[in-house]
């Protein structure tokens, strides 16, 4: 076998003890970089504080359930909760990854308000021992509350719990549709007694009165012979041509009487 001379296995004993001290610096740098904050201004900050007991785990640690013990801020949560000690369960062990004892209890102040709540080592969750119910003087502010309220009992909601707060949570919004449903009808009838409006006409211009007709020239002797003294006088006041009428008239009547001989002309 052919041996390695000593300068090489000093060269890859230094190239070795670099990559290690490269990795360990690594890992306290993301460690450095994601600091626990204090735990009074992670209480303000965070949507849901509480005190909970691991009963199990899975994900080598990472990946917790939890019986809540004690609510200290937030909204009302069940009695067991699943809380994520890395963002992502199914990668790498990383460095900002947490790992749960079972059996031990946390303050838990996770990143997140909802379920699976997400407490990496990045966040203040942290081991309790004091009695769950006790906030701190310290933490009484942060939290706006003196002592710790139970969790929810899920077990002991039966169905027609749940029936009535589903129908209580309904009631509004058909309250609402039936409230849509009157205005509309009542709308409906508000426009149904209203007068129809008849369709708007133009006035129009009265008919000027035809004026009478009124004997032509040409037509009057055709029109006027052998007409009564009646008849006559209604010509003499609708034709302009009733003078010439007359005279021809005079004259006829003075030719009969002198042919006859007679000398009267009244």
């Amino acid at each position: 076998m052919k041996s390695i001379p000593p300068i090489r296995l000093a060269a890859r004993g230094a190239v070795l003890t670099l990559v290690s001290a490269l990795v360990v610096l690594s890992h306290a740098g993301a460690m450095a970089q994601c600091a626990p904050p204090d735990t009074s201004d992670a209480i303000a900050s965070s949507q849901s504080v509480f005190v909970g007991r691991v009963l199990d785990t899975d994900e080598s640690g990472r990946v917790a359930r939890v019986e809540v013990l004690s609510i200290w801020k937030g909204r009302d949560l069940a009695d067991r909760v699943e809380v994520r000690g890395a963002n992502s369960a199914d990668s790498a062990l990383e460095a900002t990854d947490r790992r749960f004892d079972v059996g031990a209890s946390y303050l838990f102040i996770p990143e997140n308000g909802r379920e699976p709540f997400l407490a990496t080592s990045c966040s203040a969750t942290q081991r309790y021992s004091n009695p769950p119910n006790l906030i701190p003087v310290t933490y009484q502010d942060a939290a706006g509350a003196t002592a710790g309220r139970a969790p929810l009992d899920v077990s002991a909601v039966s169905p027609a719990d749940e029936e009535a707060e589903t129908a209580s949570s309904i009631l509004p919004l058909l309250g609402m549709i039936g409230l849509i449903a009157i205005a509309s009808v009542a709308i409906s009838w508000s426009r149904s007694q209203r007068p129809e409006r008849l369709p708007e006409t133009i006035a129009q211009p009265e008919p000027k009165p035809k004026k009478p007709r009124r004997l032509k020239r040409r037509n009057f002797f055709k029109d006027t012979a052998g007409a009564e003294r009646a008849t006559k006088r209604t010509i003499r006041r609708h034709s302009r041509g009733l003078r010439k009428y007359r005279r021809k008239q005079n004259r006829q009547v003075a030719v009969a009487r002198k042919a006859n001989g007679s000398t009267d002309t009244s």
